[in-house]
């Protein structure tokens, strides 16, 4: 009996938090629900509740349905602190490549579910290939105490984030929130007076 409560009980809270992703992104640049190849479906470009894309790994990535950039990336590499933690010819992975999935001004917006797809991009929001001019991506965040930089406990709304066995990784959603634009730009939080950036850096 109780076995049989709780397995309704999950999908009903699973309902819930898609329920409150797709109210967050109702009229912001996220939703496409009012184009013709959406089916009028608010989460569907990204996300599909079956036969989801894996990663490299095998490993299921948030019930991703959209298509995977396969295009080639030149990465940032001047770093202020040699960072052991990844080659620098590593090319994208994790939650930004997904990102860079709709983002990187080649794969077309409309390319998902197996369907076929347009040559629609995000022209305006494109970052391209060359990610040189752009934060850093990719990396660890420096430990404690590191000149510089703020402690992990001051972090908050910015997210570190774990994929891939890699902890406390500086990714695009560690600035970004995809559901939701509250701040603009999908930021976690307010940026005047670069509030978001002094989150991590200390200056």
């Amino acid at each position: 009996m109780r076995r049989a409560i709780f397995i309704p009980l999950s999908i009903a809270l699973a309902a819930c938090g898609a329920a409150a992703f797709a109210a967050g992104i109702v009229g912001t640049g996220h939703d496409f629900s009012s184009e013709a190849w959406s089916d009028g479906r608010i989460c569907l470009p990204c996300h599909a509740s079956h036969n989801a894309q894996t990663d490299d790994d095998g490993a299921s990535m948030v019930l991703w349905n959209h298509v995977m950039t396969d295009e080639t990336f030149t990465m940032y590499s001047g770093f202020a602190i040699e960072r052991t933690d990844r080659d620098q010819d590593e090319q994208p992975g994790g939650p930004s490549k997904l990102c860079l999935s709709c983002h990187d001004g080649a794969t077309a917006v409309d390319a998902f579910g197996g369907g076929p797809d347009s040559a629609s991009v995000f022209a305006e929001t494109s970052l391209g290939t060359d990610l040189r001019d752009d934060h850093p991506i990719g990396v660890q965040y420096p430990p404690d105490g590191f000149v510089g930089f703020k402690p992990r406990a001051n972090l908050p709304p910015v997210k570190l984030v774990a994929w891939g066995g890699k902890t406390d990784r500086v990714e695009c959603t560690s600035c970004h929130e995809p559901h939701s634009d509250d701040f603009g730009m999908f930021l976690r939080m307010d940026n005047t007076g670069s509030a978001l950036c002094l989150q991590c850096h200390d200056k």
